[in-house]
């Protein structure tokens, strides 16, 4: 179902049965959206884009059944609401101030898989280990795009992502560094791209992951491409 430009006065509660909600441009707040989604037990995918008046999310059963949530220009909305949704195998999060939520806990959604974070302003950490120590063991794919305040993969307890496959940095203008004993880290890893990443000068000195096959760099590592280690370039079977 797909709710765009709609009157928060003449909202009415949703189909129990209904499993994918999008609303959009509309003057909703939380009051109205938690009456409105109290019935639907079944919800499983919801997109909130351009809703300026929502500073939070329903509650009630959906936090434990929701897999996929994408968030995109509701700058009013509390960020660190989203730590409850733990359901989560899909995460998106664009255009969004995160309103001072500097560090996301990746670690805090155990079945998550995806993760897009695309123009958070205020971001600078990520972390991954889970809530009860050990590493992040579902996260598959993660994409960070303009982002220009993220420094780090890691400030406290370390990010850690065995079955990690796909990595995609664009934009972020801060980050000077890629994780340290990355091909420990990320044992999966077989895809890695970087563009516009001006302060990143290298890769790790103990070299990419060894499952890595596919490498395309844009705009970055200026001054020490030259002296990159390309340890594993032969099993490399794309570089850019």
């Amino acid at each position: 179902m797909v709710l765009n430009k709609c009157d928060a006065l003449r909202m009415e509660p949703l189909p129990c049965g209904l499993q994918e909600l999008k609303i959009g441009d509309s003057n909703i707040n939380d009051s109205v959206l938690e009456q409105m989604m109290q019935p639907c037990t079944s919800l499983e995918r919801l997109c909130i884009s351009e809703c300026g008046e929502l500073k939070s999310l329903p509650k009630g059963s959906l936090p434990i059944m929701l897999k996929q949530l994408s968030i995109e220009k509701s700058n009013a909305l509390d960020c660190s609401k989203i730590l409850m949704y733990t359901s989560l195998e899909s995460l998106e999060i664009k255009n969004q101030r995160c309103n001072g939520m500097e560090s996301f806990p990746l670690g805090s959604f155990p079945l998550l898989n995806r993760v897009t974070m695309w123009g958070c302003e205020d971001l600078k950490w990520i972390c991954a280990v889970k809530e009860e120590g050990g590493p992040f063991s579902s996260l598959n794919l993660l994409r960070i795009y303009e982002c220009p305040n993220f420094v780090s993969f890691q400030k406290f307890d370390g990010f850690c992502a065995p079955e990690l496959t796909l990595l995609e940095l664009l934009g972020c203008e801060n980050l000077n560094s890629l994780p340290d004993k990355m091909h420990s880290l990320f044992p999966s890893l077989k895809v890695l791209a970087m563009y516009k990443c001006p302060k990143i000068e290298g890769f790790p000195k103990e070299g990419l992951p060894s499952s890595l096959k596919y490498l395309s760099i844009k705009r970055l590592i200026a001054s020490r491409t030259a002296q990159t280690n390309w340890k594993n370039a032969a099993q490399l079977s794309y570089i850019s």
